[in-house]
C-alpha cells in the first residue's frame, strides 16, 4: 500500500471536484496551494503520474496550446470506443456515442 502523503491526500481531494472536467497539474498546484501548504510543481507532476500509472487518470495532451491535460478514468466508461467534445470555457467533456452509423450525444450529459 501507498503511503499518502499529504500533497498526495490533497490531490484526491482536488480529484473529487472533476467528474466531467478536465484540468491541467498547474490547477491542481493552485488548489494546493489555496490550501496553504508549500509545494514544487515537480512533485504535483511526480504525483499526477502516480495516479495515470494506477489508471485512475487519463493524460492527453490538449489541442489547444500542447499542453498535457488531465481528466478522471471512468471505469465504467469505454472511453476508446467513442468520440469526446470538451467545452473551451469549462473543460466538461461529453460523450458522443455511435448509434447505427451516426454519432449522438450521450442524453444524461449536458453542458
Amino acid at each position: 500500500m501507498r503511503y499518502k502523503t499529504k500533497t498526495f491526500q490533497l490531490i484526491e481531494n482536488y480529484l473529487k471536484t472533476c467528474c466531467d472536467k478536465c484540468f491541467r497539474a498547474h490547477d491542481v498546484y493552485d488548489y494546493i496551494v489555496a490550501n496553504e501548504m508549500k509545494v514544487n510543481i515537480s512533485t504535483v507532476y511526480r504525483n499526477l503520474e502516480q495516479f495515470v500509472e494506477a489508471g485512475q487518470l487519463i493524460k492527453y495532451k490538449s489541442g489547444n496550446n500542447d499542453v498535457w491535460m488531465y481528466r478522471l478514468n471512468q471505469q465504467f466508461s469505454q472511453c476508446h470506443e467513442h468520440l469526446h467534445l470538451q467545452c473551451k470555457e469549462c473543460g466538461k467533456i461529453i460523450h458522443i456515442k455511435r448509434i447505427d452509423g451516426f454519432y449522438h450525444r450521450n442524453a444524461r450529459k449536458r453542458l
